[in-house]
């Protein structure tokens, strides 16, 4: 008798709980995350267009989801992009995203989502489960549009 009114009063409590409710509509599924350094900030940036900056990874990380109008959801991140002088971040980042993300250094030259877009479409990543330090990453390099429709325009004159 004591343990079912035990059992009761545990039940209650857990229900008496207030719960935030996490609408999926809200969340912001992300495919690709930019790393780079800019003046002593670190900076995350994603092909949703959310951006968070810190001393740390951890910080830009906490700037980014108070800054994103959604939930950010980095569990769908499939591309890890990073500048050369943030390689050294990648450890820090190894927690927070899946072992199956591909990782490419890049010079930022684009938009992250053009960026995911190419990676999607050509292997050219390093499983960052298989990355040590060390290893030397694949370098992504994508063309301006602006020029290709310069030379289309030129050879079309």
């Amino acid at each position: 008798m004591k343990r079912i009114i035990l059992y009761c009063l545990i039940l209650g409590g857990v229900l008496a709980i207030p719960v935030e409710k996490l609408d999926v509509g809200d969340l912001e599924p992300v495919q690709a995350v930019w790393v780079y350094q800019e003046q002593d900030q670190i900076v995350l940036e994603t092909d949703t267009e959310d951006r968070g900056m810190g001393q740390t990874v951890d910080e830009a990380l906490g700037d980014l989801e108070a800054h994103c109008l959604g939930i950010i959801y980095l569990d769908t991140a499939q591309y890890l992009l990073v500048s050369e002088n943030t390689t050294d971040r990648i450890e820090a980042l190894r927690r927070h995203l899946k072992g199956s993300v591909e990782l490419c250094l890049w010079d930022g030259q684009g938009s992250v989502e053009d960026a995911a877009k190419y990676m999607s479409a050509h292997e050219n990543g390093y499983s960052l489960k298989a990355w040590n330090e060390g290893v030397k990453l694949p370098v992504l390099t994508l063309k301006k549009t602006n020029e290709k429709n310069v030379e289309k325009s030129e050879k079309s004159s």
